[in-house]
């Protein structure tokens, strides 16, 4: 190779970025990652993490790449820096297994961009280009400093314990390094090759930990110290709140010793599950036992709650922070954090504010908090879908605690690759796993998961506050039934709950009762109302019912899950049998009558059942079977009726082996089969009633930064105002790809919400 006509670098002397020495970037990203991975009790995923974090950027040390940070010289194939670094990594773990090599050196290609071929592919197609004598590359090695790269590499990996190479860094021994394809199968013949699970996710955990240091060190961001949050603070909390004395609260206070107890007696790390009646203190139960176990251990994990729903989000995060706040503890960012698509970018700690241009959204990205209530979504596509942005949240599961609430609401397809992985995670990161659910899904073989509440059929057995009434078998019209109902109403005015599918028979049905119960109030509520709007709606029906007024509300499954109403009578559409229940669960939920009714119907609307086109078909029959001919159910049978119901439906559907996919690190056809909610066409709706001045604001930002997608003010003031501007959004039928837009003020309605009919 002919010498270069400019002069070398000095790697000692390269930048990383502006300012930024590379050999300190390198060093300090992998001392975070150390860091970060501390309570990580598998040492293969943090020697991966570290020479990632050592080597990812290495390739910036050429002179194409510092000519351009320095000089502003031109952007080409030679200042791309990755494949490089990649390349030097497989020189530095030639002593190390093929599969922590292949893990290495995917992480280091692919930390600026997504995981899309095979992990073998990606060394395949790396291998080609070395041998093509016009590539990139080989200009790329005349042009660095080996030498002193091999110098810091050496001094830094010995720094953190990593094995060394016997040779030098040179042209000749990093071609040396690659692993021939006889050389790979052969290594998988010794059981070194990387298709496993267990493997795949080791390598999500290593790449996520040294991106998300990588890109916390380049914002800058501060490197937040780690808080203790007291034991006992779920106690102090329930010791301000008064509470009447009645069977219903000493259960739960049992529930809560014998959850408390296993918990604390039980390993460190593991599948857990909570199975309790609705309404029996689940979610304080498993959060006393979480926050008193951390707080007896060293380098204590993050406590990671995850929820389906949105609304179900903000009311926890809301019960959290009264925890905290009881415990003489300001919520803060850095102990109490929610993330979402929607959830507020601004990240607050008690010594400053991070806004959401880059350093608050990276610190939330990343969960940088004690206590992260998030989504199923969040969570899961940080490991199945292969995308930089999701993977930097990996490493906060490194000895952490989940609390998977209501886990039944996954497709059940997903329930068992799911429960592999989480296996997994559990085994290879050191983190828990606590299902709580009144329903027991079955994610995992029942001899693999730690029961927290073993005698969970006496709690079910001796609560007996509802009555399942099955009306089901005789299918009725929609407009019959408001006739029917209208009608008992007037003779019976009692508070009243109806649960249907379609917001469409939610407005009819509300509309007709409107009209035929005048003075009495009757409410919606759905996904037509803003969410602004929904939370305003269950705070008026909670003030009604505990005026003891006979209100009438009726709603879509937006109730079911968590939301804390109780009626002495409720009425459901068919509907998968965990749904019902869940809805039955808001019947005489508090145990303030002797026995609610709940009603289970069918309904269509000409001649078309109303749960088709909502529900799997496989899940509707499962519930029908499981019911059978009984004509009635109290309370103390529904656990054996849901563990009936989910063993029929695991015989009708089959799982999605989504975790091969993985094991395989095939993740352009992962992303298209891993899809935790069926995305159905729609147009989102900004609503701004008449007299609503801060909507007025809110558009009026949101109308300029679009209109100036170069202002960054702008687009600081329209990322701050993300979760007002959401809260007054509605999403309709219609193009997914129109652009959001503003709601004629006569298509809202207070009580039904958007109007589809008057968009225009």
């Amino acid at each position: 190779m002919s010498s270069p006509s400019f002069e070398v670098p000095p790697f000692a002397q390269a930048l990383a970025h502006e300012g930024d020495p590379l050999p300190d970037h390198l060093a300090a990203v992998a001392a975070r990652t150390a860091a970060a991975l501390r309570a990580c009790p598998d040492d293969g995923i943090r020697r991966v993490a570290v020479a990632a974090a050592l080597c990812h950027d290495a390739g910036k040390g050429t002179h194409y790449f510092q000519d351009y940070l320095l000089h502003a010289g031109p952007r080409t194939p030679c200042t791309q820096h990755a494949a490089l670094g990649a390349w030097l990594s497989l020189w530095l773990s030639q002593s190390w297994p093929l599969h922590q090599r292949l893990a290495l050196f995917v992480a280091c290609l692919r930390h600026h961009g997504n995981l899309c071929r095979s992990w073998d592919d990606e060394l395949s197609c790396f291998a080609q280009r070395t041998n093509d004598s016009e590539d990139p590359l080989r200009k790329q090695l005349a042009a660095m400093d080996l030498a002193g790269a091999e110098a810091f590499l050496r001094r830094e990996g010995a720094r953190h314990g990593l094995p060394l190479p016997s040779c030098q860094l040179s042209g000749e021994s990093l071609r040396a390094a690659l692993p021939s394809p006889l050389a790979r199968r052969r290594a998988v013949g010794r059981g070194e090759g990387f298709g496993t699970l267990e493997r795949a996710a080791c390598f999500l955990v290593s790449w996520g930990a040294f991106l998300a240091e990588d890109k916390l060190h380049a914002a800058p961001t501060p490197q937040l110290a780690r808080r203790n949050l007291p034991g006992d603070l779920v106690e102090r909390f329930k010791a301000r709140r008064l509470r009447a004395a009645s069977a219903l609260h000493e259960r739960r206070e049992r529930i809560a010793a014998e959850v408390r107890k296993r918990f604390l007696a039980a390993p460190r790390s593991g599948l857990f599950e909570l199975t309790a009646p609705t309404g029996s203190g689940k979610t304080l139960a498993a959060l006393g036992a979480v926050l008193e176990k951390r707080a007896r251990e060293r380098d204590a994990g993050r406590v990671i709650y995850c929820l389906p729903f949105l609304s179900l989000i903000e009311q926890t995060t809301g019960v959290l922070r009264d925890v905290l706040e009881a415990g003489g503890l300001e919520a803060t960012s850095d102990l109490l954090l929610e993330h979402h698509h929607r959830a507020d970018a601004v990240y607050r700690t008690a010594e400053g504010e991070y806004g959401p241009d880059g350093v608050g959204i990276l610190l939330t990205e990343t969960w940088q908090s004690e206590v992260v209530v998030t989504t199923y979504h969040q969570f899961l596509h940080a490991f199945f879908s292969g995308r930089n942005r999701h993977a930097k949240r990996c490493a906060a599961l490194a000895g952490a605690t989940v609390i998977l609430d209501e886990p039944q609401t996954l497709p059940l397809r997903y329930w068992r690759p799911v429960g592999r992985f989480l296996e997994v995670l559990a085994s290879r990161l050191g983190a828990s796993f606590l299902l709580t659910t009144a329903t027991q899904p079955g994610l995992a073989p029942r001899e693999k998961i730690c029961r927290l509440l073993p005698d969970s059929d006496e709690h079910f057995a001796a609560l007996s506050r509802v009555r399942l009434e099955c009306r089901h078998q005789q299918p009725e019209e929609l407009e019959d039934f408001a006739e029917r109902l209208g009608t008992e109403l007037t003779r019976n005015p009692e508070a009243t709950l109806v649960v249907l599918n379609r917001r469409a028979h939610a407005r009819l049905l509300c509309e007709r009762l409107r009209a035929c119960l005048p003075g009495r109030p009757v409410l919606s509520l759905s996904t037509s109302l803003t969410p602004r709007d929904r939370r305003a709606r269950i705070a008026e029906v909670q003030r009604l019912l505990a005026a003891g007024e006979a209100v009438v509300l009726v709603s879509t499954q937006v109730i079911e899950a968590g939301v804390d109403l109780s009626f002495p009578r409720v009425w459901r559409d068919l509907a998968p049998l965990d749904s019902v229940l869940q809805t039955a669960g808001r019947c005489n939920r508090h145990g303030e009558l002797r026995r609610g009714r709940a009603t289970l119907l069918h309904l269509k609307q000409e001649g078309v059942s109303s749960w088709r086109g909502i529900y799997d078909a496989p899940r509707i029959h499962a519930t029908l079977d499981a019911l059978g001919d009984a004509d009635e159910l109290d309370e103390p049978a529904f656990l054996d009726l849901v563990r009936r119901y989910f063993g029929l439906c695991e015989q009708r559907i089959s799982e999605d082996r989504v975790d091969d996919l993985l094991a395989a690190g095939n993740f352009e056809e992962l992303r298209k089969r891993f899809q935790l909610v069926e995305e159905r066409p729609s147009q989102a709706w900004f609503v701004a009633a008449d007299d609503d001045a801060e909507a007025e604001a809110l558009w009026a930002t949101f109308q300029a930064a679009r209109d100036a997608r170069d202002d960054e003010a702008l687009q600081r003031a329209r990322r701050r105002q993300e979760r007002a501007f959401f809260a007054r959004v509605v999403e309709a039928p219609g193009d997914a790809h129109s652009p959001l837009r503003r709601a004629p003020q006569a298509a809202y309605d207070p009580c039904l919400g958007l109007l589809w009919e008057r968009l225009s």
